[in-house]
């Protein structure tokens, strides 16, 4: 029954800080102990708050110097605490590039945050979903994001649901790019190993997913970076 914002506000260093206050009704209050960055000394960058699980989370990225990383914390209704699930405060996918522009969205399936990650030249759109004790990556967890190409740099990126279905908007190269989140299963005909793959399958199963097409066939989907060999059989 409290509302709370988040801005930033430079300290006496003209250092900018991520600030929390929370409202009541009838007057504000500080909620956040005189800085939420992870330190001081680094500049913050626009934060985003959201609730999961009737609790306040909060995301932003910082600058430590060396690169921009991505931070997030959980409000006990004291005190915040960093859920980035390491030692380290950051969310980013290598901890040795940069991260920026993150968004936080929560739904049934977890809280999700999602952020441009630099690789190689270019910003690639990274996804990790919460499920209120770990962090797990579901934009494929390779060494690229989603982009819709890799060589395209990517920024911006915004979550929803609609139709009860994760979505993904992003920048990319001065276009708008879009994504459904579907949930897939993988069932192998047998246990897979080097020595059995000749002549196995794994059937894929798509979980709330709707197309825009009545009827699919093979050639609407894509094999990405697939092994010499592997073929979609069927739809």
């Amino acid at each position: 029954n409290e509302m709370y914002v988040a801005w930033l506000e430079n300290n006496s260093s003209s250092v900018r800080q991520v600030r929390v206050k929370k409202y009541n009704g009838t007057s504000w209050s500080a909620a956040d102990s005189g800085s939420l960055n992870t330190n001081t000394a680094n500049f913050a960058y626009p934060a985003v708050m959201e609730v999961y699980n009737n609790e306040l989370y909060i995301c932003w990225s910082e600058w430590n110097n060396v690169r921009m990383i991505v931070c997030t914390k959980k409000f006990s209704g004291s005190s915040w605490t960093s859920v980035t699930g390491a030692s380290s405060p950051q969310l980013n996918k290598d901890g040795n590039k940069g991260a920026r522009s993150p968004n936080i969205y929560a739904n049934a399936g977890g809280l999700y945050v999602t952020y441009a990650e630099d690789y190689s030249y270019y910003l690639n759109i990274r996804v990790k979903r919460y499920n209120g004790v770990s962090w797990d990556f579901i934009d494929g967890n390779a060494e690229i994001g989603i982009n819709r190409y890799s060589n395209h740099s990517a920024n911006n990126p915004v979550l929803i649901s609609y139709n009860n279905a994760l979505h993904l908007a992003w920048e990319e190269n001065s276009k708008i790019r879009a994504a459904a989140y579907a949930p897939v299963s993988l069932a192998p005909s047998q246990p897979l190993n080097e020595h059995n793959l000749d002549a196995s399958s794994i059937t894929v199963t798509f979980t709330g997913t709707t197309f825009k097409d009545s009827s699919l066939a093979a050639g609407n989907f894509s094999l990405i970076n697939a092994p010499d060999g592997l073929i979609i059989e069927s739809v």
